[in-house]
């Protein structure tokens, strides 16, 4: 931690102070050619507005090009990329394809998750658990059958005719 003596601060941005106003004229003149440089040279001007408009451009750009990839990588292959990183896209294409990508409970073709039987599934890598990835522990579901199927007071009922157990 450095502590600043304030005397000796003070007399430094006086010195900076006096010097900036003897040479105003000399500074004002550096300013102008510098800007008639960049001018002839073709280059912009720095403008803080357009510098940070120019920079708000390219997120944006950079974002739609992110989603274009995503929404690229959806169609081609029927799920997002977040479940090609969580399962891999090998595993992820067996799965789909095991349920004819339609959900094990009721049959809707859209919205649909991966589930783990076991429950040992990203939360578990989480707690340093196993995570168990084996094509016969995971099950198609629709985003409703998912949620209901995590619900408590659903979860007993449903148990055992979901999972082919009777």
């Amino acid at each position: 931690m450095t502590i600043y003596n304030r005397g000796i601060m003070t007399k430094i941005y006086d010195s900076q102070r006096k010097w900036k106003e003897d040479n105003r004229e000399r500074i004002s003149q550096y300013k102008k050619d510098w800007l008639k440089k960049r001018r002839e040279m073709g280059l912009s001007l720095y403008d803080p507005v357009k510098r940070r408009n120019n920079y708000l451009d390219n997120i944006d750009r950079e974002k739609s090009r992110n989603n274009e990839w995503h929404n690229k990588m959806r169609d081609k292959y029927g799920f997002s990329t977040k479940t090609m990183a969580r399962f891999g896209l090998k595993t992820a294409l067996e799965v789909y394809d095991k349920y004819n990508r339609k959900c094990a409970k009721c049959d809707v073709d859209y919205d649909l998750t991966i589930h783990h039987i076991d429950h040992n599934g990203r939360n578990s890598q989480d707690k340093g658990e196993y995570v168990n990835n084996d094509i016969d522990n995971l099950i198609l579901l629709c985003r409703r059958c998912h949620g209901k199927l995590h619900s408590r007071e659903y979860w007993s009922s449903v148990k055992g005719t979901i999972y082919g157990e009777d």
